[in-house]
């Protein structure tokens, strides 16, 4: 694990996430993230994602596709 309880993989993702915003101007789909990630399975995104959304660092809704937003990181 590193930064703030995340491991490596999860803030692959995360970054993932944010340069795809950047990019497009909208959420990427979990396909998306396993595309830019090299993670084998959606199922995979979506535990990663799960992580981020438990740590405050992400939010979406269940169920509901491209619902991703980052959210700003809170200073220590």
């Amino acid at each position: 694990e590193e930064e703030g309880g995340m491991t490596t993989t999860t803030l692959r993702v995360l970054g993932a996430v944010e340069r795809f915003w950047a990019d497009h101007h909208y959420s990427p789909s979990l396909r998306d993230v396993c595309a830019m990630t090299g993670l084998a399975s959606t199922s995979a995104v979506s535990y990663h994602l799960a992580r981020l959304r438990e740590v405050g660092r992400i939010s979406f809704d269940d169920g509901i596709a491209r619902s991703i937003v980052v959210l700003e990181e809170k200073s220590a």
